[in-house]
């Protein structure tokens, strides 16, 4: 089968894989991502658990030494075995941004 490689179809798909990761400014969901699970029983996948997913809250226990937890993609926090971090959203904690009509005359 052929695929369309062209730079347009790149770009046309990345922009579509990026829409579905933005949320609307009151939502009460956040993004989360796992990565590099492993356990004994099962690898790269859990039953039952999304590697990429929205909640409104997420609860992390490390089972791990020499780990790190990273948020919003940049900033880590070590986080090593027996560590529990609770991840939630709450509404006082939100950012107070404007939205700018762009159809008033600058």
């Amino acid at each position: 089968m052929k695929m369309d490689t062209t730079l347009e179809k790149a770009r046309e798909v990345a922009e579509k894989y990026n829409q579905k990761l933005m949320f609307p400014a009151d939502s009460e969901y956040l993004a989360y991502s796992v990565r590099e699970y492993i356990t004994f029983e099962e690898w790269p996948t859990p039953r039952g658990l999304r590697v990429r997913d929205r909640a409104g809250a997420v609860r992390v226990r490390s089972h791990c030494t020499d780990a790190g937890l990273v948020v919003d993609g940049s900033v880590s926090f070590p986080f090593n075995d027996g560590t529990e971090a609770l991840l939630e959203i709450h509404p006082e904690d939100s950012l107070m941004t404007v939205q700018m009509d762009d159809a008033l005359p600058y």
